[in-house]
């Protein structure tokens, strides 16, 4: 009996679900195996470090790496169950006679069935020298120029005056003080300014106590200067001869005024007031009209005599 040819379409959908019974097995059984081939990957795990007691008097000043590469194999299952981003590795350094620190593949928690191929660095060498501390002064390093025509008041006032730095004994034998972060004089405009500044670093051996940024306090003022001038001598409020005709004066004001004062405009008066008792008097002189700023610092000499007519 001849069988009728079946369609594609009949073809296809005949035994549907023995068929999708048989893809099924397969993807899994293509995941098992694919699951259980030999893997490999590379994680860097971060490094904690336990430092020695401060009672054993040592530090180290040697470098301690901040991340180790671990070179891990096992099945591609078991590698996948690898979380990097929660591992970490603790460095125990409170055996301060050991040169070298050496990692162990125990140190490192891992799933059931991951090996540890090779560790990146396998070890570091381990540099102790004697703890020290000392209190040493604080100071602001100043960088730049005050603006044309100021200068700085006085020098600068950090607050506190000196800090305790904790390190070891050679680097702190030489320490005569410890600067703060650079403060631009050039940004600076005329009157006081307060800044909370960080410290400068020594290095990483070396802390700070306290640590955090402390208080500077810079002044910046016009800057003045002094210019020695003849003025000659007139007298108000009465008829007299004055000698001496003109009087050597010193003024004091801000440079850039000062600099560009004329002479011809500075102009010694004697002032009389009321009638004259006596035929001659001796009288101060004053110096009406000067710039604002300027000021007279000495007068040479410092009365006239005046002879009434």
């Amino acid at each position: 009996m001849i069988r009728p040819q079946l369609s594609l379409r009949e073809r296809l959908t005949q035994n549907l679900g023995l068929k999708a019974v048989a893809l099924l097995a397969a993807i899994v059984l293509f995941a098992l195996v694919r699951g259980a081939e030999e893997g490999q990957m590379s994680v860097d795990v971060p490094v904690i470090m336990t430092p020695p007691a401060i009672e054993s008097g040592k530090m180290l000043v040697s470098d301690v790496p901040d991340r180790v590469r671990v070179f891990l194999q096992g099945s591609r299952s078991q590698l996948g169950a690898v979380r990097a981003d929660a591992m970490s590795v603790t460095v125990d350094l409170t055996d301060t006679t050991a040169h070298y620190y050496y990692f162990a593949d125990d140190q490192f928690a891992l799933p059931a069935g991951v090996r540890i191929n090779r560790i990146a660095p396998a070890s570091f060498p381990l540099e102790w020298s004697d703890r020290a501390e000392r209190r040493v002064r604080l100071e602001a390093r100043l960088t730049g120029v005050t603006p044309e025509g100021t200068i700085l008041a006085a020098p600068p006032q950090v607050e506190p005056g000196e800090v305790l730095v904790v390190g070891p004994a050679d680097r702190l034998n030489d320490l005569r003080a410890v600067y703060t972060q650079p403060i631009d004089l050039s940004l600076l405009d005329v009157g006081e300014h307060v800044r909370r500044v960080p410290l400068e670093r020594i290095d990483d051996t070396v802390t700070f106590e306290p640590s955090g940024p402390v208080r500077v306090q810079v002044v910046i003022e016009v800057e003045l200067s002094e210019r020695e001038l003849l003025a000659p001598v007139r007298v108000d409020g009465a008829e007299a001869r004055v000698v001496p005709e003109q009087v050597r004066v010193t003024l004091r004001g801000p440079s850039s005024v000062l600099d560009v004062f004329e002479p011809a405009d500075l102009q010694a008066v004697v002032m009389v007031r009321g009638e004259p008792r006596e035929p001659t008097a001796s009288l101060p002189t004053t110096f009406p009209g000067l710039p604002r700023g300027i000021e007279v610092v000495r007068v040479e000499p410092a009365s006239v005599t005046l002879t009434f007519r």
